[in-house]
C-alpha cells in the first residue's frame, strides 16, 4: 500500500484523477454525458426552485398589501359583494339573519328567491285573513316571507311563473315547522 501512495504523490493531478477513476467499480466510473445530464437536471431544479420562490414572494407581497387595509374595510369589501349577480349583498343577508334567523335561497331557472321562515303569530294572522282559496294562502305566505326580490307582491306574483308561489310556500311551511324531520314513532 505504501508504494502505491508514494507513486501517487509523484503523479500529476490528471494522472492521479485517472488512477482514482480506474480503481472505481466499472458501474461507478464517471460518464461525461451523465455529468451533462445531471447538470441539466440540477439546472432545471434550480429554475423550478427560483420560480417557486418568486411565487411565494408575490403571494407574501399580496398578503402584505392586504394587511395594510384595515380589517374592518376588508370585511366591508367582502360584505358589499353580491351573493349572486344582481342579488343582495352579503351584508344584506347578514342583516336579515340577525332580524329573522335562518335565511334560505331557492332557484328557479333564471330567478333566485331568498326567503325566511314564518313565525306562529304570522301564520295565525294569515289564517285569520280568511283567504278564499289555497292558492291565495300560498301567495300570502310567499309575500310575507320572500326577502328577495325586494317588494315581492301581487304584481310580481301574477306576472311570474305560476308554480313559484306554490313551491316557495311549501318550502317556507316545511322550514317553519309544518313538516316533521323524522317519522312519528309509536311508543
Amino acid at each position: 500500500m505504501e508504494e502505491s501512495n508514494v507513486r501517487e504523490e509523484n503523479l500529476s493531478e490528471e494522472d492521479l484523477e485517472q488512477a482514482t477513476q480506474n480503481r472505481m467499480a466499472p458501474g461507478l466510473q464517471q460518464d461525461p454525458l451523465a455529468n451533462n445530464q445531471d447538470m441539466e437536471k440540477r439546472g432545471n431544479m434550480v429554475n423550478e426552485n427560483q420560480t417557486l420562490e418568486e411565487e411565494a414572494n408575490e403571494q407574501m407581497q399580496t398578503e402584505d398589501e392586504e394587511s395594510n387595509i384595515p380589517k374592518a374595510a376588508r370585511e366591508n369589501l367582502q360584505g358589499s359583494d353580491r351573493v349572486f349577480p344582481g342579488g343582495p349583498t352579503h351584508n344584506q343577508v347578514e342583516n336579515w339573519k340577525q332580524e329573522f334567523g335562518d335565511i334560505y335561497m331557492t332557484e328557479f331557472d333564471d330567478e333566485t328567491y331568498i326567503w325566511r321562515t314564518l313565525s306562529r303569530l304570522e301564520y295565525k294572522n294569515l289564517m285569520n285573513q280568511g283567504s278564499s282559496s289555497e292558492w291565495e294562502g300560498e301567495e300570502l305566505i310567499a309575500q310575507t316571507c320572500v326577502l328577495w326580490p325586494e317588494n315581492y307582491g301581487p304584481e310580481e306574483i301574477s306576472d311570474g311563473k305560476a308554480g313559484v308561489p306554490s313551491i316557495l310556500s311549501d318550502q317556507i311551511m316545511a322550514k317553519s315547522g309544518f313538516a316533521a324531520q323524522s317519522r312519528a314513532q309509536k311508543l
